[in-house]
Formats: structure tokens, C-alpha cells, sequence
């Protein structure tokens, strides 16, 4: 059990409390109460994940005793507001502190189920404003989603205003958003307490309501659903996919049913910033193909080639590491560091995309295509589900699946063996 508890002149410190210890202080501490506490020890504060920078934590033992008392006087300060202009500059955003943060709920997104590092995900994203119109985007993880939904959606006219506790600051694309910290965050909502006060007091008139939005997560950058209702995207199939001949972008909606790793599963990208071409080897050196530097090393990043399966065919598409990053849940340069040593030709984590279903953003160059087989290039993935919902139809139902799968590997041994008999 950990404890947050600051002393008559605003100073933090962490304590915390043996397992075996908590059912004989669960009852008596509670939040926003002042106790005297005696016997203890106190012991560096070795935590990653920091509460407070204080150089000590306390530490709860069998001598500790724990009397609640009264104070005249006594500040109550409930949280450590760090205010919006503090976390502007990602250089001074430490990541292993955890922070309080509070401000008005602006925007709530559609919450997702991802799998991140082999295992199901569940995570949401909302934004909130300061008095000053400043904004943090934010997103809660798995069980402190439940904390935010009774909001989505919500018809209140009221201004929401949240103070996230023991939330972590991260720096994600250059930019620094607000993430929940395991077990420890907790979310409060236009409470009584003098902060929220306060920062009520500061409201202005003019400011807009929530709005809960229906399209895909943040993470994503997502196209909105009105694009797809009012025809300002193209959404095709498998099939005429490979027919297509005029440049532009369009969306498949479709499931992966495998991956082709043929030509491996990544590649070793330009170190420079902005720069993910590959680097190839030339006399000793890795040579950048646009950039033209040499390197001793470069960055491992994903290249993966996955069948896509709907109701007309099959389709060939090339996934890029942005993508397959945000799918896998683990940077390409992990998975090469635990194999690279390893015979295993494709990281068995990559596995957990198969059967993945989503809508594949395609961008498409005759002058680039070579061959009828050759991958499609896939700019982005659309898993919002409202939209997966829509175009449901086009997916292949398992009995389905299973016919189409046999057909595909009679098919292809078909040309293997069209191929020797030539060959011969």
C-alpha cells in the first residue's frame, strides 16, 4: 500500500506499507485526513516511478502507530498541480515522476482495444484545457477507463473538471501527453476540494462543452467518420484493389490472414532525424540512400508484408513500422536484439496482428507497381469500430475463412509447381 502524505509547510513525502501490514491501516488512513505517525523508518526513496522527488520515503514497520487527529489550521492540499506551461517543453518532462494535473474535459475519443506487446489493450483518449486555453492531451489505460466513461456521451451542461493523480507525463512524437501510471493514477471530478474551487472560480463564460467524438483514437490520427458517410474516401476491395490503375488513396476493409516474411520482416534505416530510408552496405559502411552518410549502424525498423483477406479475394500489403509498431506493441529494435542471436525467422510476437481485422488506408503509384503480386503500400490503420461495424459485411466469417485459406495455399502450390515444370 502506498501513501502520500505532505506536513504543515506543503512538503511531500512517500510511504509505504508490507503487504502483511495493510489490513491494519486500511481502515484508518483515508484521504484528506490528518494523522500523527510515530515509529518508523525512514530509508531512501529507491522507487523508478517516483511520487514525490523527496530525497526519503517512510516506511511502515510493526513499532508504526497511526492516530488521526485534529488541527486547527492545518493546510489541507489535496494535490501537486503542475500547471500546463510546466510541461510545455518535452526536454524538462521527466517521465519516471508522477504529477497531478488538472483542467476542464474538452474532448473525449472512442475508446479502443489494441493488442500492445502481445497482450489485449484496452485505452482511451480525452483532452483538457487550462484557464488560459492551454490544452494536454491524455489517455487512461485499461481499468481506469471504466473512471471516464459514464462521461462519454454525456448530455451534462456543466463544466467537467478532472484532476488526474499520479499521472505520468511522456513525451510521445515531440509531443508531451498525459498517460495514467498503472494502479496508481486515480481521477477526481468536480469535487469540493480548494483546487477545484479555484479553478472554477477562474472559468470563463464563454467556454464551449464537452464533446464526446465518435471517431478513432488519437493515437491513430484518424480519419473522421463523416469522411466515409459523405464519399470523400474511396473504399474498395481485395479484388478491384489489384485492378486499379489511376493513382490516389483508398481504403480496404479487410483481416490479416498471415504474413509473407519472404524478404524478412525489417530493415535498417538512415540514423538522421526525419530519415527512415535504408541504409545499404558499401566498402565496410552503411550508406543512407537519400542522404547519402555513411554510418557504422543504423536503426532497426519494421517492414512486413501481410496477406489481407475479404469476401473477393486476397491482397498483398506492405505495413510500414509506424503501423506495425502501433499493432505489436513493441519497437522493431527489441524484437531484433532478443533474436539476433536466435534461429527464428519471424518473431513469433508478430503473430498477434493475425486476424486483426481494420480498414487499410492504401496509397497507390502505377509508376511504383511491379508485377501483379507486388504489395500494396499501406499509409495508415483505421480500427474505429463504429466504422468496422459499417463495413462488416466485407469481412469472411471463419467457415468462410477456412475455405478461402485452402483455396489460397492450393493456388499458390499450383504456381510453385507450374513454375518447376517450366523451369524444368
Amino acid at each position: 500500500m502506498e501513501v502520500l502524505f505532505h506536513d504543515e509547510e506543503g512538503d511531500y513525502i512517500h510511504a509505504t506499507i508490507l503487504k502483511k501490514d495493510i489490513v491494519k491501516y486500511r481502515e484508518i488512513l483515508q484521504e484528506g485526513k490528518l494523522f500523527e505517525i510515530k515509529n518508523f523508518m525512514a530509508a531512501t526513496n529507491y522507487y523508478v516511478y517516483k511520487i514525490t522527488q523527496h530525497e526519503f520515503m517512510i516506511k511502515f514497520n510493526y513499532k508504526t502507530q497511526v492516530k488521526e487527529i485534529h488541527s486547527i489550521g492545518f493546510p489541507l492540499k489535496m494535490f501537486r498541480l503542475k500547471s500546463f506551461i510546466s510541461l510545455e517543453d518535452p526536454a524538462d518532462v521527466n517521465d519516471k515522476e508522477l504529477i497531478d494535473v488538472i483542467g476542464r474535459l474538452i474532448e473525449i475519443y472512442n475508446p479502443m482495444d489494441k493488442i500492445i506487446g502481445g497482450k489485449a489493450t484496452r485505452l482511451i483518449d480525452f483532452q483538457i484545457e487550462d484557464n488560459a486555453e492551454n490544452t494536454l492531451t491524455c489517455t487512461l489505460w485499461n481499468g481506469h477507463v471504466s473512471s471516464l466513461m459514464p462521461y462519454y456521451n454525456s448530455d451534462s451542461k456543466e463544466p467537467l473538471i478532472v484532476v488526474i493523480q499520479c499521472c505520468r507525463a511522456k513525451v510521445v512524437s515531440g509531443e508531451v501527453r498525459i498517460t495514467s501510471s498503472y494502479d496508481a493514477t486515480k481521477l477526481w471530478f468536480n469535487e469540493d476540494f480548494e483546487e477545484f474551487l479555484e479553478f472554477k472560480s477562474k472559468l470563463k463564460f464563454e467556454n464551449t462543452l464537452m464533446r464526446s467524438l465518435s471517431t478513432d483514437t488519437l493515437h491513430s490520427h484518424s480519419t473522421g467518420i463523416s469522411d466515409f458517410k459523405n464519399a470523400s474516401v474511396i473504399v474498395t476491395n481485395c479484388y478491384d484493389l489489384k485492378k486499379i490503375q489511376e493513382d490516389g488513396e483508398y481504403y480496404v476493409a479487410a483481416e490479416i490472414l498471415g504474413l509473407d516474411c519472404e524478404d524478412g520482416w525489417y530493415y535498417v534505416s538512415c540514423m538522421s532525424p526525419d530519415c527512415n530510408k535504408k541504409l545499404k552496405e558499401d566498402g565496410g559502411s552503411l550508406i543512407c540512400t537519400k542522404c547519402h552518410k555513411p554510418y557504422t549502424q543504423g536503426t532497426v525498423r519494421y517492414k512486413v508484408v501481410v496477406i489481407a483477406l475479404d469476401k473477393s479475394g486476397d491482397v498483398p500489403l506492405l505495413l510500414w513500422d509506424r503501423e506495425v509498431a502501433e499493432l505489436v506493441g513493441i519497437p522493431a529494435s527489441i524484437l531484433y536484439q532478443k533474436y539476433k542471436e536466435v534461429d527464428v525467422e519471424v518473431p513469433p510476437e508478430l503473430d498477434a496482428i493475425v486476424g486483426m481485422k481494420m480498414l487499410f488506408k492504401i496509397g497507390f503509384k502505377q509508376a511504383l507497381k511491379r508485377g501483379n503480386n507486388y504489395p500494396f503500400n499501406v499509409l495508415r490503420l483505421v480500427k474505429e469500430e463504429q466504422l468496422l461495424k459499417t463495413y462488416s459485411d466485407r469481412f469472411v466469417e471463419h467457415q468462410e475463412q477456412d475455405l478461402m485459406s485452402r483455396m489460397i495455399e492450393e493456388e499458390t502450390n499450383t504456381n510453385a509447381n507450374s513454375e518447376v515444370r517450366i523451369s524444368n
